[in-house]
């Protein structure tokens, strides 16, 4: 049965709070849903780099924190030479 896991992004001061939130059946297909997000983010060039060090957490409707993943800046070189 599919579970609600919501995806926040915080920085530790902020924090952007993802009130739809995504079905997965379980937290491994909430983690790679995650990542799926921030890739599309870093696509879209919405995680530009800055002094700030944000963290994807991954938390159930409920508020329990079941994960979190770094949100590492992707390197504009890399982002030339692909």
């Amino acid at each position: 049965m599919a579970q609600r896991f919501h995806l926040d992004l915080t920085d530790g001061r902020t924090t952007i709070r993802d009130e739809d939130g995504v079905l997965a059946p379980n937290l491994n297909e909430a983690v790679k849903q995650a990542e799926e997000v921030l890739a599309e983010m870093h696509y879209r060039n919405e995680l530009s780099s800055s002094d700030q060090a944000w963290t994807l957490v991954i938390r159930s409707a409920a508020g329990e924190t079941h994960a979190t993943l770094p949100v590492v800046p992707r390197d504009p070189k890399i982002a030339l030479a692909s």
